[in-house]
């Protein structure tokens, strides 16, 4: 049987993922915690085998608390699920080699397929972490994008104009220029071929 940890401070959030998890068809045991200590505390009668926590949990994080119960079983398996963006934050929690990472703003569909991922010893990265890992990546070459670049450079990347990229994002042409002008400047290119290239290059476009 599955032991599965859920570890949050809101109780809306828990109440969500451990209804989306007990309609899956998977034998387990659902433990429910709104804190990292008394998740420990449990751990010691009833070690998990599944957690899936929020980062920003009231007194030890949810890195903290990973790494911690990876001590005590290496195979353990975790999803974080969390409202932070921030590339540091990102960068933290994989470094725990987590199975999965999604954030709370993520479709329920995404949310599930992680979850269900999870459940069967597979990886989950919502398409959105995914873009951050790009930017984590980036970084290690002195090059940060945001979320808003990466769709520009994708977009580029689709053959679309100033004006239809304008459209695209709901944004004017000028801020449009504003991050062609900061891609270049990041990516140390001097025009869209260049940027073409250099996102072919770290992996933010594909070749197909």
């Amino acid at each position: 049987m599955q032991v599965v940890f859920l570890v949050d401070d809101h109780p809306m959030i828990i109440e969500g993922l451990r209804k989306t998890i007990s309609e899956m068809d998977v034998e387990m045991s659902i433990h429910c915690f709104a804190d990292a200590e008394s998740c420990l505390t449990a751990s010691q009668k009833t070690p998990p085998n599944i957690l899936i926590t929020d980062l920003g949990l009231p007194g030890i994080s949810g890195c903290e608390l990973a790494k911690m119960l990876m001590a005590q079983n290496a195979k353990l398996r975790i999803l974080f699920i969390t409202t932070f963006h921030q590339q540091w934050r990102v960068r933290d929690a994989l470094n725990q080699k987590p199975y999965g990472f999604i954030f709370k703003d993520d479709s329920i569909a995404e949310i599930t397929a992680a979850i269900e991922a999870l459940l069967n010893g597979e990886t989950y990265f919502s398409a959105s972490v995914k873009e951050v890992m790009v930017g984590i990546t980036l970084n290690g070459n002195n090059a940060s994008l945001t979320r808003r670049e990466v769709e520009v450079v994708k977009l580029i990347a689709k053959g679309k104009t100033t004006v239809q990229i304008a459209d695209c994002m709901c944004v004017s042409v000028n801020t449009v220029e504003s991050y062609r002008k900061a891609l270049f400047n990041k990516l140390g290119v001097k025009n869209s071929t260049g940027l073409l290239a250099k996102a072919f290059e770290m992996g933010i476009v594909g070749d197909g």
